[in-house]
């Protein structure tokens, strides 16, 4: 400040504003130009020079957005071309925010309804739904704040489809975002999702949980069903499909005794993981002429091995 007249194009010059590292210019007041990050208002160029009185002022302003990988703080002055230094001004930049929420589901279901906590059984299919939601108050830039998704699928488990470009190695699942050109707004979402069958020979619990690079999700947790089956004898007479049980015999007749397995659980059934083995001990008073299906006569006990 002085106590005479000020010129802005003899005596000021111009006015130089080098934005930091994090912003990206729109658009500047007063004929203000751009080139990279350094603003200029030029006054020797005025047509008509400006002359401020004492205690008067003049104001020019640029207009920015703060960018989606912004981090920090930005901190910034402007100096004039007669060697004057603004004061500086400074706004840490609130690092963007995400959630991540985990969900499970029967695959094709397209309500989604939740099968967390929830028994489930050999042979079922599901599918694992993954959401990371913008829960900051600014943009997020889906390539440099989420980077990546990845889910770690627990034993009893195998991998029928990899949906949204996501891979499968093992049971290692994963959707690499890094080339994703996706901002989120605040409450906006990312969904990828992996359909999955329950092993047949799966037994226990299945938990899961997913991740990005830095945040974690919800457990999902489903128990599993343990395979029940029924093991069923009827005798018929040789050649007949009635069943001759509590029928008189005589002897001589040949007499076919019949086992059947039945799954009375509400999965599949694994008859060589939770069966293995039927046998059948031969009655006094009969001999074996013939056994069905693979079965051995082990010292008049029939055996099939399912193992």
């Amino acid at each position: 400040p002085g106590v005479g007249n000020l010129s802005l194009k003899s005596a000021v010059l111009n006015i130089v504003d080098d934005l930091p590292a994090g912003l990206t210019y729109v658009a500047s007041s007063d004929s203000g130009s751009a080139a990279g990050q350094v603003v200029t208002w030029d006054f020797t160029t005025l047509a008509t020079d400006v002359v401020l009185s004492a205690g008067q002022t003049k104001t020019v302003t640029v207009d920015v957005t703060v960018d989606n990988t912004a981090s920090g703080t930005l901190m910034n002055n402007a100096l004039t071309g007669s060697g004057k230094t603004s004061n500086d001004v400074v706004n840490p930049v609130e690092a963007p925010a995400h959630t991540v929420t985990k969900s499970v589901y029967k695959t094709g279901d397209t309500a989604q309804t939740s099968l967390n906590g929830q028994t489930v059984a050999a042979g079922d299919l599901l599918t694992y739904g993954i959401t990371v939601t913008n829960s900051g108050k600014g943009n997020l830039s889906v390539a440099d704040f989420v980077k990546t998704i990845s889910d770690k699928l627990p034993a009893g488990l195998t991998v029928v489809t990899v949906n949204d470009a996501g891979s499968a190695s093992g049971q290692d699942v994963a959707w690499d975002l890094s080339n994703s050109t996706q901002v989120l707004k605040t409450g906006e979402t990312v969904f990828v999702s992996v359909d999955v069958k329950v092993n047949d020979d799966a037994t226990g619990s299945l938990k899961n949980m997913a991740k990005t690079i830095t945040q974690t999700s919800n457990e999902v947790i489903n128990s599993i069903t343990l395979p029940k089956h029924a093991l069923l004898k009827d005798v018929r007479k040789k050649g007949s499909t009635e069943s001759a049980n509590g029928v008189d015999v005589i002897g001589g007749e040949e007499l076919t005794y019949v086992l059947t397995l039945k799954n009375t659980g509400s999965g599949n059934l694994s008859l060589k993981d939770f069966v293995k083995k039927v046998s059948d001990a031969v009655p006094t008073g009969t001999t074996v002429t013939t056994v069905g299906s693979g079965g051995v006569n082990d010292n008049d006990t029939i055996v099939w091995d399912l193992s």
